[in-house]
């Protein structure tokens, strides 16, 4: 992985006291073909890049959105920590909305998103997403005209009770919209 990387254009959304960082990577060549803009919208947890094509008659405009939704579950914690806690994690779907679609052709979001809406995607007990949050969930999607790409993998293993989730996630542009 690393030798491909030199060959790549990072990144990065910097580290923070609750976030290890994040890093996009693109080949360099795609340099060559589109106009790249970085934006951090929130610091070590959301990032984006935007690519404008050189040549619209060519290439899709395309932009990359990278999250990490902080959402750390606590056993026997209280319900107005719990709805804080998910409120948080609202907040943080809710300022990708500043993020305008246009002039986009095609919206990639993957991340870390640490939440499992539907009970197949955990083992365990819910975690208690709260409406506030599903309905941050559904702006966004709306907002971008994205659905979630399929993948029925569990990307969370929590060794001491044996639990698994579907936390990591991908979206992408809607194909009838593109075409």
């Amino acid at each position: 992985l690393k030798l491909r990387l030199v060959a790549a254009l990072s990144y990065s959304n910097p580290l923070t006291s609750n976030s290890a960082g994040q890093h996009i990577y693109l080949k360099k060549e795609w340099a060559t073909h589109y106009h790249i803009k970085h934006t951090i919208v929130i610091k070590g947890y959301i990032h984006t890049l935007t690519l404008t094509p050189k040549n619209p008659n060519t290439h899709l405009g395309i932009t990359i959105i990278h999250a990490y939704i902080i959402n750390k579950a606590i056993k026997g914690e209280e319900e107005s920590k719990r709805c804080s806690r998910w409120k948080a994690a609202a907040d943080q779907l809710n300022e990708t909305l500043t993020l305008k679609p246009s002039p986009i052709n095609l919206a990639i979001h993957v991340g870390d998103f640490n939440f499992a809406i539907d009970p197949l995607d955990r083992t365990g007990p819910s975690r208690g997403e709260t409406i506030e949050f599903k309905e941050a969930l559904a702006s966004f999607q709306g907002h971008f005209n994205m659905d979630e790409v399929i993948q029925p993998n569990h990307t969370y293993y929590h060794n001491h009770e044996g639990n698994t989730s579907k936390l990591d996630r991908a979206y992408c542009t809607r194909l009838n919209s593109v075409l």
